[in-house]
Order: C-alpha cells, then sequence, then structure tokens
C-alpha cells in the first residue's frame, strides 16, 4: 500500500499547478542550480528526497499519510504544506495513522 501511494504521490506532483508545485519549493527551501537541477537543506525523510523536488514529495506524501510523526519530526514543512494544501483532496479530517489507533 505504501509503495503505491509513493507512486500515486509522482503522479500527483506532475499534476500540480504551477502555483502549488512553487510554494510547495519554497516552503521546503528547494532552489534551481543554474544547470537545471534543484537542491535543498535540511533532513530528508528519506535520502533519495535529496535527488529531486519529485522524490522528495512523493516520499512525503508517503510519510504523510503512513508515519505522520515521523514527517512532522523531520520535516516539519512539508506536514504543514501538505495539510494546507492536500488534506482536503485526501479527505482527510485526522492523520492516517490514528485511525490505525481506533
Amino acid at each position: 500500500m505504501q509503495l503505491t501511494a509513493h507512486e500515486l504521490a509522482h503522479v500527483l506532483f506532475l499534476n500540480l499547478s504551477a502555483k502549488e508545485e512553487k510554494t510547495y519549493r519554497k516552503s521546503l527551501g528547494w532552489d534551481k542550480n543554474p544547470d537545471g537541477t534543484s537542491k535543498r537543506a535540511g533532513k530528508f525523510v528519506d535520502q533519495d528526497g535529496q535527488d529531486s523536488v519529485e522524490e522528495d514529495f512523493a516520499n512525503n506524501i508517503e510519510s504523510f499519510l503512513f508515519e505522520p510523526e515521523r514527517l512532522k519530526s523531520v520535516t516539519p514543512a512539508a506536514h504543514e504544506w501538505i495539510l494546507k494544501h492536500l488534506s482536503k483532496d485526501f479527505g482527510l479530517k485526522k492523520d492516517c495513522a490514528d485511525e490505525k489507533k481506533q
């Protein structure tokens, strides 16, 4: 299930509006290099997130859905961005991990 969520998050990233992608990049501190690649400072929930903004996004969505407390502690800006911009699209009223506890 997590792998499916991660791969669907790649599709979601490709379908973000230019404005949404820009706010994601800005919120997390992604900067474009002159050669067209991107980078950001800080911690990543998975190290391959350093490879690209798209991979970072997919990792963060996966963590938001399956390990929200980890995402909050490692990359709180990603957690906040997802809550603000996407949680209503997921139909979430609370973190998915909270559902498992009930």
